[in-house]
């Protein structure tokens, strides 16, 4: 009788030792009909669900690695950095002294906010200004082809989010909304509080999306990380990143007229990261 206590007990100490150890695959034997026995299942059951929580976290991990190197990667295109700095030497050669200190400053200035010294959260404050000075790059360098508006509501500003989120998709509205059309491209962003979620929109007045692809843009979005895209690679990447830090608490809508424009709506929660007004 005390064989029957003491070897299960002594097999749930070897197991707790090397689950400690991190040895995950460790199992016991079920002993049917002994006092043990749920214990024993218990135990065996914890260690299976450790080991698929592990895996999963490795994945997530390594999908937030992923997504964040692209979202960097995707702000130092060589692109993005010549036509600037092209702008800037002919800016420069006509004398528009002012205008090369305002690119320059505004170029710097988004390079700095999107390193953030390694930080993944900033303010919405921070966010914004980061957009602000992509589109004074881009109207500098378009002129009258482009206009913006920015209407974010102040108590938003000293909430943290997740960054480089709005940028990407100012990006979309404009490479692939308004420069597809002859009239001034025209973005507006806006922003509001609703409840403890952040509301962000960003609307363009761009070439627009058919009613069947934006179904299937949308069902791909919903669908988050089980998405398999072959376009719109940056309204993915940060629909991505977004499930990634806030699971399905945060989201991604378009609502789109062909030949007349595009909203994009994102939604962020506010209670997942801790407010800096305390």
């Amino acid at each position: 009788m005390v064989n029957e206590i003491e070897n299960p007990i002594n097999d749930l100490k070897k197991m707790s030792d090397a689950l400690a150890q991190n040895h995950l695959e460790y199992r016991i034997q079920n002993y049917p009909q002994n006092e043990l026995e749920k214990l024993s299942e218990s135990m065996n059951t914890m260690a299976e669900q450790l080991n698929v929580l592990m895996a999963e976290n490795a994945l997530k991990q390594y999908n937030l690695a992923q997504s964040e190197l692209r979202t960097l990667q995707s702000q130092i295109t060589p692109h993005f950095i010549y036509n600037s700095l092209d702008a800037i030497i002919s800016l420069a050669s006509l004398g528009e002294l002012d205008l090369v200190q305002k690119m320059t400053y505004a170029l710097s200035d988004f390079f700095r906010i999107s390193l953030s010294k390694g930080r993944d959260f900033i303010l919405v404050e921070k966010e914004i200004q980061h957009i602000t000075d992509y589109l004074t790059i881009l109207k500098i360098r378009y002129g009258e082809t482009l206009d913006y508006k920015i209407e974010i509501d102040s108590t938003l500003y000293h909430y943290q989010m997740l960054k480089i989120i709005l940028q990407p998709i100012v990006e979309n509205a404009i490479y692939h909304g308004t420069k597809l059309v002859r009239r001034t491209g025209m973005i507006e962003i806006s922003g509001e509080l609703i409840t403890n979620n952040m509301h962000f929109y960003v609307k363009d007045n761009g070439k627009g999306i058919e009613k069947e692809h934006l179904a299937k843009l949308n069902h791909d979005l919903a669908n988050g990380l089980s998405s398999e895209f072959n376009e719109g690679y940056g309204l993915f990447n940060v629909n991505k990143r977004l499930l990634l830090y806030y699971d399905n608490k945060a989201k991604i809508t378009l609502d789109s007229t062909y030949e007349v424009g595009t909203i994009v709506h994102i939604v962020i929660p506010t209670n997942c990261i801790e407010d800096e007004r305390h």
